[in-house]
């Protein structure tokens, strides 16, 4: 089993989004689901059980994951202490 987190991909998802404007987020952020499923599957035949498909994805997911962009730090020491 894999949890795939495949981020932006050019699927109909977003078209059916109401509102949503593609064309607003920069290409280079954008994957096809041919290359997301094929570096999920190279993933998973190396035992990745969680993936997190192309750099840009996985710089962001490293990124937000940092406690600078965590709510806690948005709200302020004060609460968390609480």
């Amino acid at each position: 089993f894999q949890a795939l987190c495949p981020g932006l991909t050019i699927t109909e998802f977003h078209d059916k989004l109401d509102g949503f404007n593609r064309s607003r987020v920069p290409s280079f952020m954008w994957m096809s689901a041919v290359e997301v499923v094929r570096q999920s599957l190279d993933a998973l035949d190396g035992g990745a059980v969680i993936f997190v498909p192309g750099a840009v994805n996985r710089a962001i997911a490293a990124i937000t994951r940092t406690p600078i962009f965590t709510p806690f730090v948005w709200l302020g020491s004060s609460i968390v202490r609480r």
